[in-house]
């Protein structure tokens, strides 16, 4: 898959478990009802899922440094 807006794909190595290491505890925003948040919620459960209503949202609160990820 190509595109700017993909978390993950399958056979992605962001699975793996050092990745699940690196993101435990921190902060990681997904726009609600994405397929990112269903992801997160189901194959990251040490993760702080932060929700937003839109893209622009979430890029603006990684970029004042309000969420990790």
């Amino acid at each position: 898959v190509r595109s700017a807006n993909v978390f993950c794909q399958q056979g992605c190595s962001i699975v793996r478990k050092s990745c699940r290491d690196k993101l435990r505890s921190k902060r990681v925003g997904v726009v609600a009802g994405s397929a990112h948040e269903k992801m997160l919620r189901d194959y990251f459960a040490t993760v702080q899922v932060v929700t937003f209503d839109t893209p622009e949202d979430l890029y603006a609160d990684l970029k004042a440094g309000k969420i990790d990820a």
